[in-house]
This record gives C-alpha cells, structure tokens and sequence, in this order.
C-alpha cells in the first residue's frame, strides 16, 4: 500500500517578483500604415477576448463546458488632428482605398501606393489581398518608460472614423481629437526581457 505525500504549500514561491504597477500613460503605439496617427495617438484601448461556451445539456441542469472559438473586440484608438490634418487624412484614404467610393481606381492607387511592404516577385493577388492590412504593436512602458510588454496586432483594417466635432462655446482652446476602430486577426501580448 503507498501512501501520497501531502501537497506542501511554499508562500514565498507564490509572491510575486516585480510588485511595480502599469501606468495608463505608458504606451506607444505603432501602426504600420499610420506614421501620422502613430505619433499624435493620445488613447488607446486594449480590446477584451472572449471565449465562448460550449453547453451540454442534461435532464437535469445544463453544463457548461470552455467552448473552441475565441473572439476579439475592437481596437480604438484615439488621436489629436495636426493643424494640417496630415494623420487624419492618412487614415481617410485607407478608407477610401479599401471603400471604392467611386471608382475602383482609387483601390489600385492603395494597392500600388503600399507597394514598398512587399518588394520583390510574389504572387499579385496575395500581395494585393495583404495590402489591404497592416500589423500594429501597442508598446507597454514601466515606470522609467521602458518597454516591458509589447502586444502584436495581426492583419489590422479600420472599420471606423468618428466624426470630429467643432465648438466654439467651450470659450477655451480645445485641440480637435478623433476616434478610430479597427479590426483584426489577433493580438498576442509578448514579454520583453528586463
């Protein structure tokens, strides 16, 4: 007959090793096709995952079980427009490249403006299909601003461009800021060594 050693609990292995907090104002973030946004970006939110669930129904009480299909929310981001509205059109024509408001020339001249992402021989259509997105890296600072978490972004496109709201009544001088909303494939958080 064996007899099982009882599990011993160690507290010290259970501390945690750095006991420093994230600020919300340490970040950077960097979006491949948007250089202009990129520096003027004043907010960012990391979007939420969900997993789904998987039900097994029972005669009696129904169980759930973790389901097999994640989901990813929405990255929004906010910015300040230059006085020259250089990073709010540079986002614009990412719009307009993708939309085809009126005509399908304005998507040739993305696709060929982008170009620079995929040098070399390729297949066209995948190169075409690829430039319609972009990665992004939302860089997490410490305290000292040095990068600890870096999370990756795969395969973005924006979906939304909020309206940008003139006022005068304020009495104040107020910088215009604009929302925008972008899908993607998934983000992967990656630590950085310290």
């Amino acid at each position: 007959m064996t007899t099982d050693t009882p599990y011993e609990v160690s507290w010290d292995a259970r501390n945690p090793q750095n006991l420093n907090y994230s600020r919300p104002t340490g970040f950077r973030l960097n979006i491949l096709n948007l250089p202009q946004v990129n520096f003027f970006c004043q907010s960012v939110v990391l979007p939420n995952i969900n997993l789904g669930i998987a039900t097994q129904h029972t005669p009696l009480a129904d169980i759930a079980w973790p389901g097999e299909k994640l989901t990813f929310g929405e990255l929004s981001v906010k910015f300040i427009i230059q006085s020259d509205w250089a990073n709010y059109i540079e986002l614009y024509n990412w719009f307009i490249g993708l939309g085809d408001p009126s005509n399908n020339d304005e998507y040739q001249a993305w696709i060929d403006a982008h170009d620079w992402r995929f040098p070399g021989p390729g297949v066209k259509n995948s190169k075409t299909v690829a430039q319609q997105f972009s990665d992004g890296v939302l860089t997490i600072l410490s305290a000292n601003n040095v990068p600890t978490v870096q999370v990756h972004f795969y395969n973005l496109f924006p979906v939304a461009l909020n309206g940008v709201e003139f006022d005068i009544s304020e009495g104040r001088t107020e910088y215009l800021t604009t929302y925008a909303t972008f899908k993607y494939q998934y983000f992967v958080p990656v630590p950085l060594s310290s």
